[in-house]
């Protein structure tokens, strides 16, 4: 049996309420295709290909707090990090 390495995007239309799924590769231009002409407010992660949205003029990019806050638990983790802790607490 042969594996292929796929990737889920999952899109999630808060008005509609419906979920697409797209399969395949993870780079910017996948997402920046299904996205074309998207305005609004996007959420994502903190995965790198998504800052494309910060330069859209009328799309609003912001990160998920479950990712910030996992950022900030690695940085309290791995580093001892007060400032870290002190941001997971006002959470």
């Amino acid at each position: 049996m042969h594996y292929q390495k796929r990737y889920m995007w999952v899109i999630v239309n808060m008005t509609t309420k419906v979920c697409y799924y797209m399969y395949g590769r993870r780079k910017r231009k996948v997402i920046e295709e299904f996205l074309k002409g998207f305005t609004g407010t996007l959420m994502t992660d903190a995965y790198a290909a998504y800052t494309y949205f910060c330069k859209l003029k009328d799309c609003v990019h912001v990160c998920c707090w479950a990712h910030v806050r996992r950022i900030f638990d690695s940085a309290l983790r791995d580093y001892k990090d007060g400032r870290a802790k002190a941001f997971i607490v006002s959470l």
